[in-house]
């Protein structure tokens, strides 16, 4: 299993590649919803986390929202219906967030069209 590193951009060729291939996106929820924090990057932005693998997404957990669990999510009604919906409100995407790096924090139509090639 490919392991998350230190490096936020080789984490997101890892999305890119994984999402691909498995079509499916993990986030994270409790009862009030999807775990959703203040953006470190952008003033007055939040972000949701996103994760290519099950696995990466419990870590993270473990890590920082221990009353979570893991959610599948298809990469049709991710790239469909999330990725427009949070451009829309003006929510990023958190990408493979581990606690070795600095979480990567990118634009929902920029994640669509990355993943799109």
């Amino acid at each position: 299993m490919t392991k998350l590193t230190e490096s936020s951009r080789d984490n997101y060729q890892v999305f890119l590649e994984q999402v691909s291939e498995s079509e499916t996106v993990w986030g994270i929820c409790n009862e009030q919803g999807w775990a959703v924090c203040a953006s470190e990057d952008y003033e007055e932005s939040t972000v949701i986390p996103f994760w290519s693998d099950k696995k990466f997404a419990e870590n993270y957990i473990k890590f920082e929202w221990p009353r979570y669990e893991t959610k599948e999510i298809p990469l049709e009604e991710f790239m469909d219906n999330w990725i427009h919906g949070m451009d829309e409100d003006n929510v990023l995407a958190g990408i493979n967030w581990c606690e070795q790096n600095n979480d990567l924090e990118i634009e929902p139509l920029v994640l669509l069209d990355d993943l799109d090639n």
